[in-house]
């Protein structure tokens, strides 16, 4: 209660929140290749981790790359043999630390009050593009025309030096699927969010006896 007075006061609420988790041992040895939110258990991590690729850029015919645990570029359309230790650990997807904060403000009969939530302390990953955009066959099909990121793709040999978007040309789904599952696409999902603003009125005792006075009449 930060303040309190005859006629108006200011009340403010928080809390936080924590939980952790560790898989210790899922009795099975660790030979998944999976990334991205499907991530199965894996010993000494928490059961919602994220795995991810190294990302290694473009090669110059505009097809992803990533790094494997020894420091080699491995491409994309060469479809290589993928490891576990190729992937890195990037974080969890559900936040660890979340919780409210509330304030409250009474003056009289009146009363204003504001409530954010906030989520911290976990990840994401920002997946630009998607299979469905890019050509199948001889045809196109997909969000062509709505994919921000295919405006700054790559479509000519030397534009890997500026940008990583795969070009349309001999595109495969291992160069969509690196490219949406790498570092490169790992974000912070860390938010706060307003959740509940709310205006109140009392009625005073005196008007409350006098409508229950009313009531009994009628």
């Amino acid at each position: 209660q930060i303040i309190r007075l005859k006629n108006w006061q200011w009340t403010s609420n928080f809390n936080l929140s924590y939980n952790t988790n560790e898989v210790t041992d899922n009795r099975y040895p660790n030979n998944t290749t999976a990334v991205g939110s499907a991530t199965p258990i894996t010993v000494g991590y928490p059961t919602d981790n994220l795995f991810v690729y190294r990302w290694a850029g473009l090669d110059n015919t505009g097809q992803s790359q990533i790094y494997n645990a020894s420091g080699t570029k491995l491409t994309a359309n060469t479809y290589p043999t993928i490891k576990p230790e190729d992937r890195i650990y990037a974080g969890r997807t559900t936040a660890p630390y979340f919780g409210g904060f509330t304030n409250t403000v009474q003056y009289k009969n009146w009363t204003f009050s504001v409530r954010a939530v906030y989520y911290m302390g976990h990840k994401f990953l920002k997946k630009d593009i998607n299979s469905d955009v890019y050509p199948s066959g001889n045809s196109y099909s997909g969000r062509l025309a709505t994919s921000k990121a295919l405006a700054h793709r790559w479509q000519n040999p030397g534009d890997e030096a500026t940008t990583d978007v795969p070009g349309l040309s001999n595109v495969s789904s291992n160069s969509i699927t690196w490219f949406n599952n790498s570092n490169r696409a790992v974000r912070d999902a860390s938010n706060i969010r307003l959740q509940q603003i709310t205006l109140g009125y009392s009625m005073p005792p005196s008007v409350l006896k006098k409508l229950s006075v009313f009531k009994s009449a009628t």
